[in-house]
């Protein structure tokens, strides 16, 4: 037998967050899109303060995670969600990452001007 190389690690979890473009997220799940479930910042790979967790955490500089840093804005929420179809924006899956986000950021704009 030859050993497989190794390849590196991709978690099968990472692909929750698209449920929300299941068509029972809103109608037998009855979450929202902004829902906290599903749309947030959570660095799965930093700590959760446990103070936080627990309570209320009261160091002003406190280098871990907490929730309440975590929560989607309504425009985060959308350009989110963007950024899984970027050839709406006129990019594509190739553009460099920093240019993603200024057109994704760019089409936002575009869409709350009133």
């Amino acid at each position: 037998l030859l050993p497989l190389p190794l390849r590196p690690y991709s978690s099968h979890l990472l692909n929750f967050r698209s449920y929300r473009f299941n068509p029972y997220y809103r109608t037998k799940s009855k979450l929202p899109l902004t829902s906290a479930t599903f749309s947030h910042k959570v660095n799965p790979q930093q700590v959760i303060c446990r103070f936080h967790l627990t309570g209320t955490c009261n160091d002003g500089d406190c280098r871990w995670q907490h929730l309440a840093d975590a929560m989607f804005t309504g425009e985060e929420v959308y350009q989110d969600l963007l950024s899984y179809h970027l050839p709406l924006v006129g990019v594509t899956d190739t553009t460099d990452p920093a240019k993603c986000q200024q057109a994704i950021g760019m089409f936002c704009t575009s869409l709350f001007v009133l």
